[in-house]
């Protein structure tokens, strides 16, 4: 990440260099094209990061929060369990998923005194290993995909713009 904002910050100050010493132009001249491109490229890696970034730390706040029995009675307890906001709805939610864990731990012969909270949308028999590895594998294919897009990306930029430039000069 630091490479990138180094190399987005340096491919900025060259692209201020480069239309303060070149002459004026009506429109936007060949090296400026080049410039914006290039750094229109580093700018989509850095989002690229940042997207996976973003979505890993989404997945954090989603993880399972193991809470006692004690505490599930004090939240059921608290006046504002009856309050209808969208984050009591949430938590109603997550408490209805407690009270069939709960349920369903006791009827297996289990102790209640700790569940879990399960994001909703878990399915059973899936390990938290398995969910991780499968996260890993999917952040892992993002950035083999980006790795092999964009220098490609680049080369055809390339071949168009010499191209193209060769083509008006000549």
């Amino acid at each position: 990440m630091a490479l990138l904002v180094t190399l987005f910050l340096v491919l900025v100050n060259i692209f201020n260099n480069v239309t303060t010493n070149t002459p004026k132009a009506e429109g936007l001249t060949a090296i400026e094209a080049w410039m914006l491109a290039c750094i229109l490229f580093v700018f989509a890696a850095l989002a690229e990061y940042a997207a996976l970034l973003f979505h890993k730390s989404k997945i954090l706040l989603e993880t399972p929060v193991v809470h006692t029995q004690y505490q599930i009675e004090r939240l059921r307890d608290s006046d504002s369990w009856t309050d209808e906001s969208p984050r009591r709805r949430k938590n109603n939610l997550k408490m209805s998923a407690i009270e069939t864990h709960a349920a369903n731990n006791s009827r297996n012969g289990e102790s209640t005194d700790r569940v879990e909270i399960l994001p909703l949308h878990q399915t059973e028999g899936i390990t938290e290993q398995q969910i991780a590895l499968q996260r890993k594998h999917m952040y892992t294919k993002v950035d083999r995909f980006f790795l092999v897009t964009f220098p490609l990306m680049f080369i055809v930029f390339n071949s168009v713009y010499w191209y193209t430039y060769l083509q008006f000069v000549s």
